[in-house]
């Protein structure tokens, strides 16, 4: 996907915190700059994972509903079609 464009990895922290990127180069430093990206690019995933998954429960309960409802108004019909042959004379 190339959200920097391939830049190294110090260079992306740099740009995120505002330290240079000689501070990130270090070997001590790299970890913390994997978990900065990390929290980042989760930023952005946690809530699309959120409302599609939502998204998907409404579509589930929508079509639940609809089904039901398809299954009532069968009943009815069947039940008012059932009347009406006992009625005739």
């Amino acid at each position: 996907m190339g959200c920097w464009s391939g830049m190294p990895l110090q260079d992306v922290c740099a740009g995120m915190t505002g330290v240079p990127a000689a501070f990130w180069a270090s070997a001590s430093s790299a970890d913390e700059c994997h978990d900065i990206i990390d929290r980042h690019v989760w930023s952005y995933l946690v809530p699309l994972y959120v409302a599609l998954y939502f998204w998907g429960v409404y579509c589930t309960l929508h079509g639940a509903i609809k089904r039901i409802k398809g299954w009532i108004w069968l009943l009815e019909f069947y039940c008012h079609m059932g009347q009406q042959v006992f009625m005739a004379p």
